[in-house]
């Protein structure tokens, strides 16, 4: 296979999905890549990683309480 561009040699690593007290642990401590990462699981099509992202949400409202979180509307990208 013949790669083009700027590092031709580059392989992308497939990136590990972490367990659900990871993200947790990292949203609470300020981990802003951390809380990256949770929001992407959040945007996945994928039900695997759906279904983690509702098991941090989850979580997260029983550490923390529902009248100490703030709801963001956040919209995808346009097509």
């Amino acid at each position: 296979m013949s790669h083009s561009g700027i590092n031709p040699g580059y392989i992308k690593k497939k990136k590990e999905v972490q367990k659900a007290d990871h993200y947790v642990d990292g949203i609470l401590s300020g981990d802003r890549y951390i809380l990256s990462e949770a929001i992407t699981l959040v945007e996945s099509d994928h039900a695997e990683k759906q279904a983690l992202a509702s098991t941090i949400m989850a979580q997260l409202n029983d550490r923390v309480g529902k009248t100490n979180t703030k709801e963001l509307p956040l919209q995808a990208p346009p097509e």
